[in-house]
């Protein structure tokens, strides 16, 4: 035996080749960053004129140990082994999974022993045998192969994978070698066993919405791809995170993370859910891709995608079909969509950006996915935690006449609201290259119950035309209401109805919609068309009009015509303003040799302004410099205000000016009507709970001042106007109220109350405005019309405790002729039930229930026997008959 040691550095493959004698044909099949491997200060020993050959070495940059046994088969050839001793453990406890570190995972770990190579099978023994040749000199015993097992044909990885107590031994194979990073091609697999380049053992733990049941190792393209076999579930998704877990080279721990697709399912009764999205290449937290849906019998591809934001997830998943489905001919459906979002918002579109929402569009579904995250410029689905969507699309003809789509969504989160996005088109003829009619129309509905809104707009198209494409027609509608009690919204009660504007005097509140005029400008044979109207309604106001221009001619003559019409009319009290005028017009342009050009213009036209009540107003007709103006009717200045008879006309009803309405307490009302509202002359009584009475006084005129028993104080609105008086400051507005106990008054030591103010009609209770103005305003204004009143709670109400050791004396009691009167426990968990008629009307039943008083008798019948109890059974008829006075505190009751 020779020993021969360098300190020059070789490659793996260098190594084999000189001392083996191997060639190109005959190197291992290993991956190259093996095979290309730098070994330092190497050692080979000789032994029995090379019979076995023992070389070591180190990879110093990866501080690893190499040894390679060779040994002779052949004169020429050798079966050898090398293995480099790695010994590092990596743990899972720092992994991301999609955007949140979890730390629970730190009870996986990988110990790695050694990458193992075998140019073919060796057995036990002979395995044995070598390594007490390699450790025959001390020093060399960390060089020795594992033992105890065969060492198969390829290159391996050998450990242990730690799942918390479970240690799970471990043989990779890590290939042959890929495409062009081989040294030798295989033609054929040898025959022998654990050939697996991917292994699993089963790790069921959960953590949070995370199920982890498998861990693996694989090993490509020169990395060990540490992995977990996991499933995400949420709201009833279930997501399947392929690919899950970390990479890192395998000479030394650099993870990062990586998770290449999510297998989406969602499975319920009426709908089920199954596809695959993968990760965005700009983002390593978002994934998305196609999916299919079923539902009511019908198979739908769907498009979806899921993120991540601040370790929420967020999905959104939308499903469509083009095939026909059938329906009455108004609404014959040709399309269905659904879709829904987790964790995200639907941006609200504005009217005229209805026709670019995504899922309106008829396009390729990986098209609508790319639009729907901004790929246009704006995004319309967002991330937002908490909030969550569902969305109902419709596609349908009506008559085939009308094509509609139309797009329900509901949106689900610290707030609900609805929204309802369409486009409609009418053509006629349907099959013309350039019908009579085409007039598209794009749809919103919104309903935001927070903030107590609902309200719906149109608008049409660009393309909308009549009669010839040249014939262009334009215009907006909106319907909006305001209907919420909170303080919070002021619009109470406020709505407007608009197709094309207002008045041109019409102050427009900024929370109204502003709308494009109802318009058509057709230019036809020398002329032009022109014209636009409008109509509104509000709580105020009603108003109309237009104008209209019919023109004809050139540069050199021209004759136009137009014409204009504009009434407002306010609602009580009642006036109207009305402004008509025709105005015609024509010019003529002549050119003289020598002298110029000279334009030659007249204009005659008649206007009608008229106002009320009382009726007046004036006309003006004439030309342009010269006009006469009569007047006829009263003047503006001599409108008079209705008399205090008109404005009571204005006000509720007599016996409704002063309601009584009970708010929280009632057990029981004995009037000769159903309702809790009630004027204050009804003849009536509330049996009530004293500790939860609450009931409210409303006026119908706000009040000014309080006088509540002894109290006397203002209002939260101290000043008063009406409008239709022209009363600018009300002198005083009193709201009396009195309480009596027993035909006594009471004071206000037992009572509190609240003052609540609601919105009032600004044309009764505003301050008066110019006649001359006639400006609209606001519906609503703030009032003081509603008073709140509760019993005190009584400083002594509390209820005491008693310590039934101490104020009770104990008797042991002989049970021994105690029988059981069922043998079985009482079932369920006493719920506490609040007083109510419907209670106090179950606890009467029961008192009276003849099965109850069967049972009742056997239980003091067995009291008797064991002489506990000498008396007779009460049938508690009286008791039932009382229920309603002596249950005053909240029962609690036991469903069986």
């Amino acid at each position: 035996m020779f020993i021969v040691c360098e300190q020059t550095t070789k490659t793996l493959t260098q190594l084999l080749k000189e001392q083996l004698g191997l060639n190109e044909n005959n190197l291992p099949l290993i991956p190259v960053e093996f095979a290309e491997l730098n070994l330092d200060n190497i050692c080979i020993r000789n032994i029995d004129s090379r019979r076995q050959i023992i070389i070591t070495a180190e990879v110093r940059e990866k501080n690893f140990d190499f040894i390679l046994f060779a040994e002779r088969s052949a004169p020429t050839e050798y079966r050898y082994a090398f293995s480099l001793k790695v010994e590092k453990q990596y743990s899972l406890e720092r992994i991301n999974v999609l955007g949140q570190e979890i730390r629970e995972l730190g009870f996986i770990s990988l110990e790695i022993e050694e990458i193992l190579y075998a140019s073919t099978l060796v057995e036990i023994a002979k395995v044995n045998e070598w390594n007490r040749i390699i450790t025959a000199e001390p020093e060399h015993e960390k060089y020795a192969f594992s033992e105890d097992q065969d060492l198969n044909h390829g290159i391996r990885l050998l450990g242990i994978l730690h799942i918390a107590h479970s240690d799970n031994r471990v043989a990779l194979f890590l290939g042959f070698g890929d495409n062009k990073q081989v040294l030798n091609t295989m033609p054929v697999v040898p025959k022998e066993p654990d050939y697996r380049r991917e292994v699993w053992h089963a790790a069921q733990y959960t953590f949070g919405p995370i199920t982890l049941r498998r861990v693996g190792l694989t090993y490509s393209d020169g990395k060990l791809h540490f992995l977990l076999d996991a499933l995400l579930a949420f709201a009833g998704v279930e997501l399947a995170l392929n690919g899950l877990g970390v990479y890192t080279p395998i000479h030394e721990w650099d993870p990062h993370d990586e998770l290449r697709s999510l297998d989406l399912s969602y499975d319920i009764d009426v709908i089920s859910m199954a596809g695959s999205l993968l990760k965005d290449t700009l983002d390593d937290q978002s994934f998305a891709g196609a999916a299919v849906v079923e539902t009511a019998g019908r198979t739908l591809t769907a498009i979806g995608a899921y993120s991540e934001s601040n370790g929420e997830p967020s999905l959104f998943v939308y499903a469509k079909t083009n095939q026909p489905l059938g329906g009455p001919p108004y609404l014959y459906v040709t399309g269905l969509g659904l879709g829904f979002g987790i964790n995200r918002r639907f941006i609200e579109p504005a009217i005229e950006e209805v026709g670019k929402v995504p899922l309106l569009l008829d396009e390729k579904p990986g098209d609508i996915l790319k639009k729907l995250e901004g790929s246009d410029g704006k995004s319309w689905i967002v991330e937002e935690p908490g909030t969550s969507w569902l969305a109902v699309g419709l596609n349908f003809t009506s008559f085939r006449l009308i094509d509609s789509k139309v797009l329900l969504i509901g949106q689900f989160g610290k707030e609900f609201e609805m929204l309802l996005l369409g486009l409609s088109e009418i053509k006629f003829p349907k099959n013309n290259s350039t019908p009579y009619v085409n007039i598209g129309v794009q749809l919103k509905g919104v309903w935001k119950p927070a903030e107590g809104f609902v309200g719906a707009s149109a608008l049409l198209t660009n393309n909308s035309y009549l009669f010839h494409p040249d014939c262009k027609l334009t215009g907006e509608f909106s319907s909006w209401f305001w209907y919420d009690d909170s303080p919070l919204h002021k619009h109470k009660g406020d709505f407007v109805v608009t197709a094309g504007g207002y008045h041109p005097h019409f102050t427009i509140p900024d929370h109204y919609p502003k709308v494009q005029s109802l318009g058509l400008n057709w230019p036809i044979a020398g002329g032009t068309i022109k014209g636009n109207s409008y109509f509104s309604f509000t709580p105020s106001y009603a108003m109309g009009g237009g104008n209209l221009e019919l023109s004809y001619g050139n540069k050199g003559a021209k004759l136009s015509l137009t014409a204009h019409a504009h009434v407002l009319i306010q609602w009580e009290p009642f006036q109207f303003d009305a402004s008509f005028g025709v105005t015609i017009s024509a010019s003529l342009r002549v050119s003289v040799k020598y002298v110029g050009s000279k334009t030659f213009h007249v204009e005659l036209g008649a206007d009608l302004d008229m106002w009320g009540t009382p009726t007046g107003g004036k006309v003006s007709i004439g030309f342009k410099s010269l006009r006469l103006t009569v007047g006829f009717g009263a003047d503006r200045s001599e409108h008079k205000p209705p008399s205090v008879d008109g404005l009571l006309n204005m006000l509720p009803r007599k016996e409704n000016f002063v309601q009584a309405q009970i708010e929280n307490g009632l057990l029981k009302e004995e009037s000769h009507g159903s309702s809790i509202h009630h004027n204050m002359e009804d003849d009536l009584k509330w049996i009530v709970r004293p500790d939860e009475l609450k009931f409210q006084i409303e006026s119908g005129v706000p009040f000014t001042e309080l006088r509540f028993l002894d109290i006397s104080k203002p209002s939260n609105n101290p000043s008063l106007s009406i409008r239709p008086l022209n009363v600018g400051q009300v002198q005083a507005s009193i709201l009396h109220v009195s309480i009596r106990y027993n035909g006594d008054l009471s004071d206000s030591n037992r009572w509190d109350y609240e003052l609540n103010d609601m919105q009032v009609p600004e044309a009764l209770w505003g301050t008066p405005i110019n006649r001359e103005d006639m400006r609209p305003a606001l519906k609503t204004i703030w009032g003081t019309v509603n008073l709140s009143i509760w019993p005190k709670k009584r400083e002594d109400e509390s209820v005491g405790t008693i310590s039934l050791p101490d104020g009770l004396g104990t008797e042991h009691l002989d049970t021994r002729n105690i029988f059981k009167v069922r043998d079985r426990q009482t079932p369920g968990k006493p719920i506490w039930e609040r007083n109510s008629a419907k209670v106090i009307g179950e606890i009467h039943d029961k008192l009276l229930d003849e099965d109850v008083g069967r049972r009742r008798d056997e239980l003091i019948k067995q009291l008797k026997k064991a002489n506990i109890y000498v008396g007779n059974n009460d049938p508690l008829t009286d008791l039932a008959d009382q229920a309603s006075a002596v249950y005053t505190e909240p029962p609690l009751l036991l469903k069986l």
